[in-house]
């Protein structure tokens, strides 16, 4: 009897064993008809069907890149930085730098083209505008303002001219050419 015991528990701890290794198995290795995605792995069932099991992306373990914050304006030998806004806008605008662009006066108080580009806008009436600020009016109407004024009209920010410049020295009468850089 007590050799029967004993086979007995031999037994269990042998059961025991190939249990957990067959456990461990199952849990490391990716089934054969499973193919690893961008946001997990895809497995097929015996029906067909397919089932997604999500995995966490390591990007969203890091902190977000940081938005580029300032791009420069080249107006004849003269450098001037830009303070970018925090709208999609701006950051479409950055992505198709670098450009060289010729703009009209309007209005004895700003710079003005139409892109080929549509951007995305948060437009806002402006209230006050300041000398230096880059704006977008419309989806597609970049703007240099180059006075200070009142305004009703609504646009969405680009950015910022950082330092004080004399802009009516500068940008001249009638058209300007102005190079826009990261």
């Amino acid at each position: 009897m007590y050799s029967v015991q004993r086979m007995g528990q031999g037994l269990l701890i042998g059961l025991f064993f190939v249990l957990v290794s067959t456990v461990a198995g199952c849990t490391a290795a990716q089934p054969e008809n499973s193919t690893a995605t961008e946001n997990g792995v895809n497995t097929v069932s015996s029906n067909g069907s397919i089932n997604m099991v999500s995995e966490p992306k390591q990007s969203d373990t890091h902190a977000p890149e940081s938005k580029q914050k300032s791009i420069q304006m080249h107006i004849g030998n003269q450098t001037i930085q830009v303070r970018l806004a925090d709208t999609v806008a701006a950051e479409q605008f950055v992505n198709q730098l670098p450009q060289t662009l010729t703009l009209q006066d309007v209005n004895d108080n700003e710079k003005y083209i139409v892109l080929n580009t549509s951007f995305t806008t948060d437009s806002k009436v402006a209230g006050t505008i300041k000398a230096g600020q880059l704006k977008l009016w419309g989806h597609q109407g970049l703007v240099l303002f180059y006075k200070n004024f009142d305004s009703s009209y609504a646009y969405t920010d680009l950015g910022e001219v950082v330092d004080p410049v004399d802009w009516e020295t500068l940008l001249g009468k009638g058209t300007v050419t102005i190079t826009f850089s990261k």
